[in-house]
């Protein structure tokens, strides 16, 4: 197994992103991806290991992702509604 690189490594693409770029609505896609391969790391623990407490901090993870995509979505459309009223 070799050594981890960092343009090689997933999460490091999405912090790479959330840093890098300037549009709100890429870094919340962003912000999911980046909740969707910490659910995908969890499953595959509770696979390996066998324990289903893997499985419990995966739906709190996804929950959580789920509701912070949301928060930042509303609060991008509340931004660019309130961008046109000025207009």
């Amino acid at each position: 197994m070799g050594a981890c690189c960092w343009p090689d490594w997933p999460p490091c693409w999405v912090a790479t992103a959330c840093c890098g770029v300037r549009r709100l609505a890429d870094r919340v896609v962003a912000l999911d991806v980046l909740f969707a391969v910490a659910v995908l790391l969890c499953v595959c623990a509770a696979l390996i290991t066998g324990r289903t407490a893997f499985l419990d901090i995966a739906l709190g993870l996804a929950l959580t992702g789920f509701v912070g995509t949301l928060a930042w979505a509303r609060l991008i459309d509340r931004r660019h509604a309130r961008a046109r009223r000025e207009e």
